[in-house]
């Protein structure tokens, strides 16, 4: 059993560098083994040394952990090798190709745009006047050019507008697609979509080349994501689409989470309670029960099939069939492999009478997992799946006086709060509600609606109505508890995260409740309440006064920029919103809550253009805004005014200026080019953000006897060639240029020769579409620029493209 925890320590350090090794990483863990081969031959051959007989028992124990240490290093190295990105690549996005695959999972639609996952086979140049990949002429050659590499395997695409048949799993058709990189925004704090997409093998996001070509369709495959489609649809049907329930049932059943919104997810964030709706062990494990109950029924009703094997045999069958059933019908996804081959190694250990402690499964389990998919380790939900498992594990080795029911509500308190170090590393932050409400919702949920709905599900076999009768029931039972849980998630003062960034803090929250958790009567548990105290009493650092920081936030193509001093937070313009969600609740708001934020003292809307102000409403409903400041204030904050010339207000030392527009301006006056600028002034540095203003706005800027100087100038207008006049660089005389647009973006922003320009006055500039979010830190060790973080540089893990 050691040598399977040596093969996962090896798996494990390999795909935790925080760097691509790529055959590097490969030769390192041959070498390892090349080295414990040699150790080994040499000590074996040497059997008269006395000290070397003396200690073989030791040399084969490092001959043993080497080699396993090494092949685990060796297979991740390869498994992180196989969906590398490296530079050649390139020649597989941004041209269009005719694309032969299967739809694969459920395809999600919102209102006219179909979004699914696409298994492809074979990839063809589309070249002009092609109408059909049946022009394409295959010789030999050809066909083994086709294939894609292995980290093109699988796409997501989607089709907007789309007008065409509907989107079904199983169907076979040439696509023709423009495919894009695996490459998402990065910012501080948010979810990680690029490590996302790495885990799940996708290879990319792909659209349709031409809107005036169409899919040539082939056939349609049986899939068993077409049955879980259906039951979907079903439910949906007789319950409605407008209440929670409508979404909940069928993600319980088969898996099918496409239709939660933004604000369901955020209650469900927000209370910790996300994880009851992946189907995972809890599920499963809870089928397998009713699996074996009902098998138990059958057999003993059947006395003759005893004959053949005993009863508890009939009971593991019974248990990995209606397992198996359960994950086919939730979509094999990783979470349910997990606890499928966690059910699968129980049952099989069982039949066989192999005596093996539950650690020992749990250890082979693991190897399973990081076999098939040694990328998992990069999953969040690996960690927190198999923590919670060891955790109950640990807990059941405990002897207690304690009923039954009363240990199982110990066990789920003790692992409410066991998890709280998990939760601070991984998301620094936990609900303090969330233990008190999974308390409740995991029994509740486990052992009440899950199995209520199964039967719902073998009464639609008899009859329709009873059906509809128990799962309208269900629905208005679920609707009304969800209504106090909406209460909970949008009361601040109920549901306030803790966050916690510095690693000293949840070390010792960790080490608190480490000893918490240790069994009664273990000397010094006192302790934990010492480390508790600490916790409590180290204060995060603040900005001093005249101190403040400004993080040009990686929206895509638009701008956001929040800016904090000691006390107090504004956000300059809001991102881009899209079809169920926006930058609000993607970044602005996960941002603001990694840094301790409660609210926004101001909000400043340079222009109502999309990419600037698309999101400000999702802003407001999200998060609590005093104050908006516009060219024509929307209403968002308790109070507004008109962006104008003159306005000034200082913030714990740190002096913001407006600098134009130069007048009131009448809402249909209003264009791109007349944008709220606004400059920042702090103890030690200044910044100037100027929004979309053109060439003539810049030098309507330039005649007025304001201080345009500034350390930092935020690139006008994303870097468009009709701004970043020489006037106003000149004037301005920045050593730093920042400026915010989307990667590869179809305006081609920013023009070379606008870059042309900076280089020319030796002004470095920095992008978000390189560097992810630009975080300025101007303290008094500043020196003469700002502190520099850039997220998607400063930390470059392997799946970063």
């Amino acid at each position: 059993m050691k040598w399977l925890l040596y093969f996962l320590s090896g798996v494990v350090i390999c795909a935790l560098i925080k760097a691509s090794l790529g055959y590097i990483g490969f030769w390192v863990g041959v070498s390892v083994l090349l080295l414990a081969w040699l150790s080994n031959f040499f000590t074996s051959g040497c059997v008269n040394n006395k000290i070397l007989l003396k200690n073989s028992l030791r040399v084969d124990v490092v001959f043993v952990s080497a080699v396993a240490v090494g092949l685990g290093f060796v297979w991740a190295s390869l498994d992180i090798r196989s969906m590398d990105h490296p530079s050649h690549f390139d020649a597989w996005y941004a041209k269009p190709f005719w694309v032969k695959g299967t739809v694969v999972g459920l395809p999600k639609l919102k209102e006219a745009d179909f979004h699914f996952s696409f298994e492809t086979e074979c990839w063809i140049p589309l070249l002009s006047g092609q109408e059909s990949p049946l022009q394409y002429r295959f010789d030999r050659l050809k066909r083994k050019l086709c294939r894609p590499p292995a980290s093109l395997r699988r796409l997501q695409v989607s089709l907007y507008e789309w007008q065409g048949r509907s989107i079904k799993p199983g169907m076979t058709a040439w696509l023709p697609l423009k495919v894009k990189p695996p490459r998402g925004t990065v910012n501080p704090g948010t979810w990680d979509y690029e490590r996302w997409l790495y885990v799940y093998r996708v290879g990319g996001r792909a659209v349709l080349a031409d809107s005036d070509l169409m899919p040539l369709w082939l056939a349609e495959k049986f899939a068993l994501d077409r049955f879980r489609y259906k039951i979907s649809d079903k439910i949906r049907n007789i319950v409605g689409s407008t209440e929670v329930s409508s979404s909940l049932f069928p993600a319980l059943l088969v898996g099918d989470r496409r239709y939660f919104t933004a604000e369901q997810w955020q209650v469900f964030n927000t209370l910790g309670i996300g994880h009851l709706i992946a189907i995972s062990g809890l599920h499963i494990g809870l089928f397998s029960l009713f699996g074996m109950g009902l098998v138990r029924l059958v057999v003993r009703s059947r006395a003759y099939l005893l004959h053949y094997w005993p009863l508890q045999h009939w009971q593991l069958l019974g248990a990995l069939v209606f397992g198996t059933v359960y994950s086919l019908m939730a979509g094999l996804s990783l979470p349910t492999v997990r606890a499928l081959l966690a059910l699968a190694t129980i049952c099989i250990w069982q039949w066989t009478r192999s005596v093996f402690s539950a650690f020992q499964t749990l250890v082979v389990v693991v190897c399973l997992v990081l076999v098939f998919c040694p990328r998992a380790v990069f999953d969040v939900s690996f960690w927190l799946s198999f923590g919670a498992v060891a955790l109950i594990i640990w807990l059941l080795s405990q002897k207690t006086l304690f009923p039954a029911w009363l240990n199982a509500v110990r066990i789920q308190a003790f692992l409410c709060v066991g998890l709280v170090p998990m939760n601070l590393m991984f998301f620094q932050q936990v609900t303090w509600l969330a233990p008190l409400v999974n308390l409740v919702l995991v029994p509740l949920v486990g052992w009440v609606l899950i199995p209520l709905l199964f039967l719902s599900l073998l009464l639609a076999l008899i009859s329709e109505k009873l059906f509809g009768l128990l799962l309208g029931a269900l629905a208005f039972a679920v609707d009304w508890v969800w209504e106090g849980l909406q209460w909970l998630g949008n009361n601040a003062w109920v549901s306030t995260p803790i966050f916690i960034q510095q690693p000293i803090i949840w070390i010792g929250v960790i080490s608190a409740i480490g000893l918490w958790l240790l069994p009664f009567g273990w000397p010094k548990k006192w302790l934990s309440l010492v480390f508790l105290a600490v916790v409590l009493l180290l204060k995060e650092h603040k900005l001093a006064p005249g101190e403040f920081s400004l993080a040009v936030l990686d929206v895509g193509q638009g701008l956001s920029i929040a800016i904090q001093t000691r006390d107090h937070v504004l956000v300059y313009d809001t991102g881009p919103a899209y079809d169920q969600s926006s930058s609000a609740d993607r970044v602005i708001v996960p941002f603001l809550k990694y840094y301790h934020r409660s609210k926004i003292d101001m909000l400043v809307l340079s222009h109502l253009d999309h990419d600037h102000a698309g999101s400000a409403v999702s802003l407001a409903n999200l998060f609590p805004i005093e104050h908006e400041i516009g060219l024509a204030p929307l209403g968002l904050g308790k109070t507004q005014s008109i962006c104008v010339r003159g306005k000034v207000w200082q913030w714990d030392e740190v002096r913001f200026e407006v600098l134009y527009p130069m007048e009131v301006f009448a809402e249909n006056e209003i264009t791109r080019n007349v944008s709220c600028v606004l400059r920042v002034s702090g103890a030690y540095h200044s910044v100037l953000l100027t929004g979309d203003i053109d060439r003539d706005m810049e030098q309507t800027l330039l005649k007025t006897d304001s201080t345009l100087e500034a350390d930092v100038l935020l690139v006008p207008h994303h870097g468009s060639v009709s701004s970043s006049s020489t006037g106003l660089l000149y004037r301005v005389n920045p050593n730093l240029a920042l400026v915010s647009y989307g990667w590869r973006n179809a305006f081609g922003h920013p023009h070379p020769e606008v870059l042309r320009r900076y280089q020319v006055r030796r002004i470095p500039v920095l992008s978000t579409a390189n560097s992810g979010a630009i975080t300025l830190l101007s303290t008094s060790s500043s020196g003469e620029l700002p502190q520099l973080e850039e997220a998607r540089k400063d930390d470059r893990p392997i799946w970063r493209y």
